[in-house]
């Protein structure tokens, strides 16, 4: 998995049946180059938590909507309660260039574990 499109598609294909879990969809007339890969689950502190004894990190990109960031606050006044419900489920997972494949496959075999 040389790339972050490859380490990205590895994961969705091995995310696709996972039930408690919301993956990236890739419309089949576009393509990815994967910058992060984050998906979405119901308890995310326990998700985390249980990955991390694992041995596997992850990374919260998105921790509040861009409305409710300070230099917003004060000039959107609006709710947005799609980016809010999503911002607290929200998690990355590590995915970087040259990634080996045995830490693709580390990543893959913990989140499935932990989420079936």
């Amino acid at each position: 998995f040389p790339s972050h499109d490859n380490c990205g598609n590895a994961y969705n294909e091995a995310f696709a049946g996972l039930k408690k879990a919301v993956i990236p969809v890739i419309r089949p007339d576009r393509s990815t180059v994967f910058a992060q890969y984050t998906l979405a689950v119901e308890d995310r502190d326990t998700f985390v938590r249980d990955l991390e004894k694992l041995g596997v990190p992850t990374s919260i990109h998105f921790p509040s909507g861009m409305h409710e960031q300070p230099v917003y606050k004060s000039v959107v006044q609006a709710s947005l309660p799609n980016t809010e419900r999503l911002s607290k489920k929200v998690v990355s997972l590590p995915l970087y260039p040259y990634m080996p494949d045995e830490h693709v496959k580390t990543v893959i075999e913990a989140v499935q574990k932990v989420l079936s």
